[in-house]
């Protein structure tokens, strides 16, 4: 594809600690095109695994019309609205049309197709409080490994001391 400068998979991918969304494989967004992948295989061919959560929707308590807001809310978590307006709109769709719709990876370079394997392979994001600060704190020591290279180790322990101080909270 022109212009793909990097692979990058979906979950980790990250510039300067922060996450790429799935417009820059979208062309225009940004000077250099993005070609997303799945992560790389160990073994037997199977991928690594990594870790899937984002935002959902949900409608709150105070809400004066909860009909009309759950028909709102199943409508753009519908497969249709998925596919087409919020994913052709810059969104990152939930629903599995989506993912394998020949419009919306054609408008993203294959983007959802190419890591289709990396999310069905994904485990859920752990539900505790602090485990979302510990995954932007545990990128910094990759990236600084990555950077500069040093102890595997040292990395791993660190992490193990962020994860452990994420549990106090």
């Amino acid at each position: 594809m022109n212009g793909a400068r990097n692979l990058v998979s979906p979950s980790t991918g990250v510039a300067d600690g922060r996450p790429i969304p799935s417009n820059n494989a979208r062309p225009g967004f940004a000077a250099h095109i993005i070609r997303f992948a799945n992560t790389v295989t160990v073994g037997e061919g199977k991928p690594l695994r990594t870790v899937l959560g984002g935002t959902g929707l949900a409608i709150s308590a105070h809400c004066a019309n909860v009909g009309r807001a759950m028909g709102y809310l199943m409508y753009v978590a519908s497969g249709q609205c998925q596919r087409t307006l919020y994913g052709l709109s810059g969104g990152q769709p939930a629903h599995r049309q989506a993912w394998l719709d020949e419009t919306l990876n054609s408008v993203t370079n294959g983007f959802f197709r190419g890591t289709l394997a990396c999310l069905d392979a994904a485990i859920m994001r752990p539900r505790y409080d602090g485990y979302v600060r510990l995954q932007g704190q545990a990128g910094h020591p990759i990236i600084s490994f990555l950077r500069s290279g040093g102890s595997a180790r040292a990395v791993l322990a660190e992490i193990d001391w962020l994860y452990q101080q994420s549990m106090l909270r």
